[in-house]
């Protein structure tokens, strides 16, 4: 066995490429080169493919997969999968537990799975025992074959694992991972001739730690066959004793008699940064050490002249630059800058320029970290020009984070200038595949609520959305339905006992589907009830199709909820599930390969069954949990060294060289991380050396990544506050590569640290004075010109848009009305289809308790046309229960009498008005100047036009019926006088006739037409309070205007006009306020104050 160690990467490669050239003794045998990582196995491919020419005929196992291969040849009867991988030994452990608990031993285990109807508990509880199984096998093999001999070692509390195992071992036999590798170092050392069977050559390459475990099986096959373990190692020195400074305190205070110093008991400190972050690699290269082996050296000197290369320069040759040598302490240049023996040459020590080799960020958020990255990286592609986006990678601790930042930042980009090709690998399945999340979201739907918002959710997924044949317009008239016939929760009143509530129902998926079928079949019979059932009357046309698909994705959406509360054998849910892809989906090509991994998720969810022998029924639970953990793996392995700049998760065995590395999301709690062990988990409880420790190897990750930046190492971390502006410490590996940098080099904590300000749009980035505070942004900087200059940001409409088609000249009586009920909002939506409101009406999951001010509305409204029209209201409670709109039970019965006696008062008071004559309607078409109003006139009646809502009196209400009122007098109906009433719940308003109708009309008109080119400064309601003050209550305009600007801007308990999208947008940087204004409300309301009797808006007593 060679082992060939370096510094670089790249030298590494050189002589594996080297290796390979030599063609293996058989011909047509693969080139066996083991990597841990497969950022590797892509990288070393590459570098081949460039060194040789060509790469063919390679394969790239993992460590375990190669010995599971050597295992496969040498003993030909083992069966192709192993029962002994992790996910077959859970089902294993499944399948003994529960006739093993009623055991003493067993006593800690059967007091967790009490209470496990589910199997979930034990699901969780065999995965978890399995998984510290798989790693007994390799970091204590004795002690598993000790188990089996029955001469273990266990506390009490823990006697039950090897008894566990034994039971294990009678169902699955004994050939093991740990049992094979000793049958391999005994068949190995007695048979040379298997030489002929194993691979001509094996290599190793890029590995930072393997398990003795590994190292000792590879150890074995040196005898019979070539092994290359390509190594990184940081230090060309012998480094195996140094200690850090806390070790040799530590050391010191507890031996020290009387005046010995750290010489004088050979404690050897070496660098810092290798004593402190090396102890994976050290305790590796120990092990290594021990075999027979030859070793190569392929260091390489470190070339340059800056922070960075100083900081690997001393690693490589153990300096403590910052640390002076004690006193008689030999020269050996490994202290301060003594002798400097082989090292590149440091940067001038002191030195105030700044050294952007390693450039530490301190930021206020992870958003602003991607954004001054993002910076950054452009500040490099210009300084040096022949850096590509290929050669810098970005790491970061928690990649599933910061994954939408970068997205967010680097996808966004509309500058051609700015945009940096990235791509984002090491992601989870569930957030990079968006059929795996909706995969997974239809299995989240046993034992839910169904709720309307869940719901809705679902038929939006991709996929789902296609197969059902569902558009987004589809998708909103869905939404009004449901809003409109009070779906809130549940499949049908079986819904509320399943979660222990009383029956109910209301509010429920199955009284509103029948309510919506039952409109198609009895389109005019909405206020009556059949069967007990409200028809809704509002499906017609078109709607029915729509209406069909509603239907298809809801059976299967009951249907699927079905099959999830039926428990069944791993192979029956394979097929179950299968069969929901069929059902829910529609792929395209995008998505095709995401199908085929969740497909193979499942095939191994039957492999249970088929090959580990579990043919017990399985709660959905349990299937639910299989799949969560399946799919938190990373389904592809694209994403890595794909040509752009490349993301990734800081995952050990990544040493591979970029010119540029970059560190983000450095923060104090985000690395070293830490790993508790289980209770029971021996390896744990009574650890070794060459044990897996995840604080070392983030530590070693750390270490590496410092080696492997080429020209810049850059890291970030959040070290502010956002709140108070206070300093957040980073990652404790960060804080000692500072230490180092300071201690070492003489610079100062300001020269290496830059703190970056709350907001991308700062003016420090665009000062010109030539600090690292730089910025690409356009936006940003057209942002703080203008500030600077005092230049107010362009408004929404900055100029007038042209004049719309001469056919909007044409409008409808109705469009009249809407557009002076809002004509801001009838502007944007009409010219800009630009449509602001915050939807709600799929946003409540929950049955009423209480009235709304929506649903007393429309309550009121319903109570009103029935008793106008002769109706019962005593008995017309059980057509407005069948809404959906009333709370349950006597909340309601109780509401809906309120309602009512307020109903009763109004309809005696419109009767009054109306005679209990019938309405009549009249369509007209009116040519006003050169507008034509088209429409029909409602409500009329021998005394005039009478027009009811039981409601409030709001400006709307008053500008409709005014409008109507004037289109009354251009109709000259001799069966309805010129005269309008509006009755409302607090007053009621007469117009009198008008002399010139079509003046007026014209002049409403022509506030439209000029209203469809630009926001006018014209509110209803604002301009109604405004009339209100200055000519019913004689108020000075000023004093008026105060109150009116209260009103437009609000207060903390009051919301103001200016809170209306539509009106923020227009004027948010703006005052309409002014004397268009006032101008506006004059044209508009002085004509209607003229021709009108009663207050208008003034609340009757």
């Amino acid at each position: 066995m060679t082992l060939y160690l370096s510094n670089r990467l790249e030298n590494l490669a050189d002589r594996l490429a080297e290796i390979v050239h030599q063609p293996i003794a058989a011909p047509l045998q693969p080139e066996t080169i083991v990597v841990q990582s497969r950022g590797m196995q892509r990288w070393i491919s590459m570098e081949l493919a460039r060194r040789n020419k060509i790469i063919a005929n390679a394969k790239f196992p993992f460590p375990n997969a190669f010995l599971d291969s050597v295992f496969q040849i040498l003993f030909p009867d083992l069966p192709e999968i192993s029962p002994f991988e992790p996910d077959l030994l859970t089902v294993q452990i499944m399948k003994a537990l529960p006739g093993l608990v009623g055991l003493t031993e067993f006593a800690p285990l059967r007091r967790y799975l009490q209470d496990d109807s589910n199997q979930r508990k034990l699901y969780q509880l065999s995965d978890r025992i399995a998984a510290t199984f798989d790693q007994y096998m390799v970091f204590r093999p004795q002690m598993m074959l000790d188990w089996e001999k029955r001469t273990e070692r266990c506390e009490p509390e823990n006697r039950w694992q090897p008894m566990l195992w034994r039971e294990i071992i009678g169902r699955c036999g004994d050939q093991h991972r740990t049992r094979l590798q000793r049958n391999l170092l005994r068949w190995l050392e007695d048979r040379p001739a298997a030489a002929a069977l194993l691979p001509g050559r094996i290599n190793m390459f890029g590995v930072s730690y393997l398990p003795p475990f590994h190292l000792q099986a590879f150890a074995a096959m040196a005898r019979v066959a070539q092994v290359n373990i390509f190594l990184l190692n940081p230090c060309r020195e012998y480094w195996a004793d140094i200690l850090t400074t806390r070790d040799i305190q530590r050391i010191t205070r507890r031996y020290t008699i009387g005046e010995e110093t750290e010489a004088y008991y050979y404690l050897e400190r070496g660098n810092p940064l290798l004593a402190s972050m090396g102890t994976l690699g050290r305790d590796f290269l120990a092990q290594v050490s021990d075999t027979d082996c030859e070793i190569v050296d392929c260091f390489a000197q470190v070339e340059g002249r800056n922070l960075l290369t100083g900081i690997q320069s001393d690693i490589l040759n153990l300096v403590d630059r910052g640390t002076p040598a004690p006193p008689g302490a030999p020269e050996t240049g490994r202290y301060g800058e003594q002798g400097n023996i082989g090292s590149a040459d440091p940067p001038d020590k002191g030195r105030t320029v700044r050294d952007e080799s390693i450039q530490i960020h301190a930021c206020h958020s992870p958003i602003r970290e991607i954004e001054v990255l993002h910076d950054r990286l452009l500040a490099m592609f210009d300084s040096q020009p022949d850096l590509k986006p290929r050669d810098i990678i970005v790491m970061t601790p928690d990649i599933e984070s910061y994954a939408p930042f970068i997205h967010a930042v680097f996808g966004t980009q509309l500058d051609r200038s700015s945009s940096i090709p990235y791509s984002i690998a090491d992601q989870s399945a569930r957030r990079s595949s968006p059929a795996v999340d909706a995969f997974l979201q239809l299995l989240s739907l046993k034992g839910s609520r169904l709720t309307v918002s869940q719901i809705s959710a679902l038929m939006e997924l991709p996929g789902v959305k296609e197969r059902f044949g569902l558009t987004q317009p589809d998708l909103e008239r869905i939404a009004k339905w449901v809003e409109d016939v009070n779906i809130r929760w549940g499949r049908d009143p079986d819904s509320g006992s399943a979660l222990g509530l009383p029956p109910m129902t209301a509010n429920t998926w199955k009284q509103g589907l029948q309510r919506l079928l039952l409109g198609v079949a009895m389109p005019d019979a909405q206020q009556r009830l059949f069967a007990g059932i409200l028809p809704y009357g509002a499906i017609e046309g078109q709607d029915g199709q729509v209406l069909g698909k509603l239907l298809d994705f809801l059976q299967q959406v009951f249907r699927l909820t079905d099959i999830l509360q039926q428990p069944g054998t791993p192979v029956q849910w394979q097929d179950r599930l299968n069969e929901v892809l069929e059902r829910f989906f529609r792929f395209d090509e995008s998505s095709e390969r995401d199908v085929h991994y969740i497909r193979r998720v499942l095939e191994n969810l039957g492999r249970m069954e088929t090959i580990g022998a579990y043919d017990r029924e399985v709660s959905a639970e349990v299937v639910a949990g299989y799949l969560e953990k399946s799919f938190q793996r990373s389904p592809h392995t694209s994403g890595f060294i794909s040509g752009g700049v490349t993301f990734c998760a800081m995952l050990p065995m990544r040493s591979i060289p970029f010119r540029t590395v970059c560190l983000v999301g450095m923060n104090s709690e985000a690395i070293p991380r830490s790993q508790r062990p289980l209770g029971f988990d021996l390896i744990g409880l009574h650890p070794r050396p060459g044990d897996r420790s995840r604080r070392n190897d983030d530590k070693y990750l750390f270490l590496e990544s410092i080696l492997s930046a080429r020209r810049t190492l850059y890291i970030s971390y959040v070290g502010q506050s956002a709140e108070d502006n206070s300093p957040i410490p980073p990652s404790v590996l960060v804080s000692e590569l500072i230490d180092t940098i300071c201690n070492g080099f003489g610079v100062g904590e300001d020269n290496i640290v830059v703190r970056h300000p709350l907001q991308a749009f700062s003016p420090r980035y665009f000062r010109g004075d030539g600090t690292v505070l730089v910025s690409y942004s356009r936006e940003n900087f057209e942002a703080v010109r203008n500030r600077r200059r005092n230049i107010a940001p362009a408004p929404f409409f900055s100029a007038t848009l042209p004049e719309p088609s001469p056919a909007s000249k044409t409008l409808s009586i109705e469009q009249l009305c809407r557009y002076f009920h809002h004509p801001v909002r009838y502007l944007l939506q009409q010219r800009l289809s630009l449509r602001l409101e915050e939807t709600s009406a799929l946003e409540q999951d929950s049955e009423p308790f209480r009235l709304d001010a929506l649903a007393r509305h429309k309550i009121g409204q319903s109570l009103f046309t029935q008793g106008l029209s002769g109706g019962d209201l005593t008995d017309y409670f059980h057509v407005q229960n069948a809404t959906g709109r009333l709370p349950q039970g006597a909340v309601g019965e109780t509401a809906y009498r309120e309602r009512r006696l307020e109903a009763d008062e109004y309809v005696d008071r419109v009767r009054s008005e109306v005679q209990d004559q019938p309405p009549r309607h009249r369509p007209v078409d009116l040519q006003v100047g050169e507008f034509t109003l088209n429409g029909v006139l409602t409500d009329l009646y021998r005394r005039g036009r009478i027009q009811c809502r039981f409601a409030r009196t709001k400006a709307r209400d008053i500008l409709s019926a005014w409008i109507g009122h004037l289109c009354l007098g251009l109709a000259a109906d001799d069966r309805c006088p010129f005269r309008s009433t509006l009755v409302t719940a607090d007053s009621i308003l007469q117009f009198a006739p008008v002399e010139q109708p079509g003046a007026i009309l014209k002049e409403l008109l022509r506030i439209y037409w000029k209203g469809l080119q630009g926001p006018l400064h014209f509110f209803p309601d604002l301009s109604l309070e405004y009339f209100r003050q200055t000519v019913q209550r004689e108020r000075k305009p000023a004093e008026a205007m105060t109150a009116i600007r209260k009103k437009w801007t609000g207060d903390a308990w009051t919301r103001g006009q200016l809170d209306d999208p539509y009106l923020r947008i227009c004027f948010e940087r703006s005052d309409p306020l002014d004397e268009s204004f006032r101008q506006l409300a004059t044209s508009v309301y002085l004509p209607i104050i003229r021709h009108s009797s009663g207050e208008v808006g003034k609340r009757r007593r």
